[in-house]
């Protein structure tokens, strides 16, 4: 099972924001690849997908 992270909605960073995750900055930009998000979104959709464990994470970078 696999999972991606680096862009998000506004309600993800809305969630993001209030978990800690985000600061209100990076939550403005819609990207961030900040360790802090990157372990919450992995987390938050290991959960999502009723999955211990992901086995693969693609980072969407911004060029």
């Amino acid at each position: 099972m696999c999972t991606k992270a680096g862009y998000f909605t506004a309600a993800t960073s809305t969630n993001a924001v209030n978990a800690g995750a985000l600061t209100e900055d990076q939550a403005a930009a819609g990207h961030s690849l900040a360790p802090e998000y990157v372990r919450w979104q992995t987390r938050r959709n290991g959960e999502q997908l009723g999955r211990e464990r992901l086995d693969l994470v693609p980072l969407h970078i911004r060029v």
